[in-house]
C-alpha cells in the first residue's frame, strides 16, 4: 500500500524552489566555461557541441535571449544552441554572484551580479561585470530561464595578452 505524500510547507517548498534556479544557473555557468580547456583555448567541436546543448537546455523551448550589443537578441532553444556552439570567446569563466530570487507560483524573476572573465580572440584578457535578469518558468523537466537579459555591462581590459592568464592548478592537481 503506498500512503500518498503529503503537500510540502510553503517555506520549504520556496526554500527547495530557490535552490533549483541556483542550480540551473550553476549548470548554465558551468556548461557557458565546459568549451575551453586548461590551456585557455577552445576544445573541439563535438565538445563544444555537447557543452552548448547542455547549456540551451537550461532555457524553455520559446525563450528569448535579450544580448543587444552583448550577443544580440535570440529566440528559442535551438537558436540559443547555435549561438552557444561558435563563442565570442578564446576562454572565459563565468561567476553569478548574490542572486535576488523573488518567485511566484510556477514563475520567478532572478536577477545575478555577473562578474566573468574572458579571454577574447585576439588575446586581450577582460573583465565584465553587469547583472542579468532572467524570468524563470517552472516546465516539466524543472525550472528553466524563459527571459534573459543583461544590464549595467561593463568591461574593463585587464591585459592585452592572453600569457597574462595563468592556471595555477589544472585539472587533478593541487596547489
Amino acid at each position: 500500500m503506498t500512503a500518498a505524500l503529503a503537500p510540502l510547507d510553503p517555506r520549504l517548498a520556496r526554500l527547495l524552489d530557490g535552490q533549483e534556479i541556483r542550480d540551473l544557473k550553476a549548470r548554465y555557468a558551468a556548461a557557458a566555461d565546459a568549451k575551453y580547456g586548461p590551456d585557455r583555448r577552445r576544445l573541439d567541436a563535438e565538445a563544444i557541441d555537447r557543452a552548448a546543448r547542455v547549456q540551451a537546455d537550461c532555457f524553455t523551448e520559446d525563450a528569448v535571449w535579450e544580448g543587444g550589443s552583448f550577443g544580440g537578441d535570440r529566440i528559442g532553444r535551438e537558436a540559443l544552441f547555435a549561438f552557444f556552439r561558435d563563442p565570442p570567446w578564446r576562454f572565459t569563466r563565468h561567476f553569478y554572484l548574490t542572486p535576488r530570487i523573488d518567485l511566484d507560483g510556477d514563475g520567478a524573476v532572478a536577477i545575478w551580479r555577473l562578474w566573468e572573465l574572458g579571454i577574447r580572440p585576439d588575446g586581450r584578457v577582460v573583465a565584465m561585470t553587469g547583472e542579468t535578469r532572467e524570468e524563470m518558468r517552472r516546465t516539466g523537466d524543472g525550472w528553466r530561464i524563459a527571459r534573459m537579459s543583461f544590464t549595467d555591462l561593463h568591461a574593463l581590459v585587464l591585459a592585452e595578452t592572453a600569457e597574462a592568464v595563468v592556471c595555477l592548478a589544472p585539472l587533478g592537481e593541487t596547489l
